[in-house]
Parts: structure tokens; C-alpha cells; sequence
């Protein structure tokens, strides 16, 4: 039996977030449903808009597979209303940033290419875990926490351009805080612009602060950035896209399994507000089946 014949006939849930990507879930909901038909699965649609309710449609449901129509905010309520029951995971991925869908290798196909990949055998990938609640992509600390939730917070324009007016407006507050970081059994502290833990290589958008990141290694991936100038970080964020910045005076990378960020601020994490620092994360080996992805 192929891939997608394991699983015929089952009955599979739609979690999609209408808002996603400017309204793009929703325009594409009816071709979802088509290509799910033609496979012969039946489908329930859910819409939950926070995470207590997605983790009570998800409950409720007898799916066996979870599948998220939407971006990084809708995927971060499915993972914490699946990591422990053992279902299958999958991701149309109609968002704005879809920076998990970019480190899964799942963000460039049409609609059918990406049912298709949802209804393949899963694989296991690792999660960050801070208290009780799992992250896919990475927590951020500093500036870019403060350009992540003034992006949020803005209604227009839509789409990834008010990342760059949210950055621009964030400079002119630009000033370095005092981290006190314990990167498994070492501690440091730093004056510092950033800090990003990470399971997989992107945030905001497509910037690929942790290159070597990789959901499936069971290590979480550390990027410290220290003091620099209004204009040296503007330059360090242009190289940050293409994760070309590692090697930076001011760049400092590490791995661990463990992370302790002690600091005043926010946490912000997959993208969504999580809580002030400081926070302890670990990384959470093999703790979510999911469909569709190809790791390298």
C-alpha cells in the first residue's frame, strides 16, 4: 500500500485560520477540500482563533490527522494541541511568514503538492519546550521580539513589508540590554542587541538567523548579538537573510540543550507573545509527528 493508502478513508481536520496570509486560507479552502475528496478522506473544518480553543476543537475531534491551513501563529496552537496525544501533524502553509513551512521544506508547492505532502507518512522533529508550552521555530529576545510585536500589532500594510516599517520604527528606541544567558552548564553575560534560540533556521519571515539549526538533531541552536550601531545592525540584518553573518565580530553562536535567558523584556516565540523574561527552554527530542517535511 502507498503513503497516502495507510490512511484512506480516515477522517482529517482543517484548522484554518481565515485571517492567514491576507485572507489566502480562506480564497483556497474549497480546492483544499477538493483534493482531500479526491483522495477519499473526509474533512472537518475547524476555526479556532486561540490557542485554549484549539487545543479544545482538537480534543474534541476524532481526526487523525491536524491540518493547518494558515501560517506560524495557527501552526503554534496546533503543535500544543498535538505534541502529546500522538496524532499527525500537517501544514498548507497560507501565512505571511510561514518561517516553519521554509525550514520543513514545505513552502514552494501549489495546493495539491501540499495535501499531498500532508497525507505522507510523518516523521518525528524536536520542539523547544519552556515551561508548558512547546515552540517549532525559536524564541527571541531584544530587538527583534520588539519588531516582531509592533508587525503584529499593525494593520496595514499586510504582508511582509510592515516587518521593514516595524523595523524602522523600532531603531529609533535602538539600546543594548544586560543578558545573563546559562547555555547548558556555562553562563554568560553580555550586553546585547538579541538573543535567539532556535530549533530551525528562520524567523521573521524568511531571515535565517541560526542557519545550522535543524529540527531533528536534538540540539537548540544560540545567536547572540552584542552592542553595534543603529547602522552596523541595519547592514548585520541584510546579511542575517542569506545567514550570512555567523562569522561577525559581534555575532556569537552556540548550541545546547538547555537555555536560561535572564534579562529584562519579552519573550517572543514562533512569532507569537509569550511571556517577560526571564525563561528557561529546552529542547525536546523527537516530541511531533509531522507529515510532508524533508529534512536534511
Amino acid at each position: 500500500m502507498d503513503k497516502k493508502g495507510d490512511i484512506m478513508k480516515s477522517v482529517i481536520a482543517l484548522l484554518l485560520n481565515s485571517s492567514a496570509g491576507s485572507g489566502r486560507a480562506s480564497k483556497h479552502l474549497e480546492q483544499i477540500m477538493n483534493r482531500f475528496d479526491f483522495h477519499g478522506h473526509s474533512i472537518e473544518v475547524l476555526s479556532p482563533n486561540s490557542l485554549q480553543e484549539t487545543k479544545r476543537v482538537v480534543s474534541e475531534s476524532n481526526a487523525e490527522r491536524i491540518i493547518v491551513v494558515g501560517g506560524d501563529g495557527s501552526l503554534h496552537y496546533a503543535v500544543n494541541a498535538t505534541v502529546e496525544t500522538g496524532r499527525t501533524l500537517g501544514l498548507i502553509p497560507l501565512g505571511t511568514g510561514n518561517d516553519a513551512a521554509k525550514a520543513l521544506n514545505i513552502s514552494n508547492q501549489n495546493i495539491e503538492e501540499s495535501v499531498d505532502r500532508c497525507l505522507e507518512d510523518p516523521i518525528a522533529i524536536d520542539l523547544i519546550k519552556s515551561g508548558s508550552q512547546y515552540f517549532m521555530t525559536s524564541c527571541i529576545a531584544g530587538f527583534p521580539a520588539q519588531v516582531n510585536s509592533r508587525a503584529n500589532s499593525m494593520q496595514f500594510p499586510k504582508g511582509k513589508s510592515r516587518y521593514t516599517i516595524a523595523t524602522l520604527a523600532e531603531l529609533k528606541k535602538l539600546e543594548p540590554s544586560r543578558y545573563k544567558l546559562a547555555i547548558d552548564n556555562t553562563e554568560i553575560e553580555i550586553d546585547a542587541m538579541a538573543v535567539t534560540v532556535a530549533n530551525t533556521p528562520y524567523f521573521g519571515g524568511g531571515m535565517k538567523i541560526c542557519p545550522e539549526a535543524n529540527p531533528s538533531d536534538g540540539i537548540l541552536d544560540i545567536c547572540v548579538l552584542g552592542e553595534v550601531s543603529r547602522a552596523r545592525l541595519l547592514y548585520l540584518f541584510g546579511k542575517i537573510r542569506k545567514g550570512n553573518h555567523v562569522d561577525a565580530a559581534e555575532v556569537s553562536m552556540f548550541r545546547a540543550r538547555s537555555v536560561t535567558i535572564e534579562a529584562l523584556g519579552e519573550l517572543r516565540a514562533d512569532g507569537e507573545p509569550f511571556r517577560s523574561l526571564p525563561a528557561s527552554m529546552e529542547v525536546v527530542s523527537d516530541a511531533l509527528l509531522i507529515a510532508g517535511a524533508r529534512l536534511t
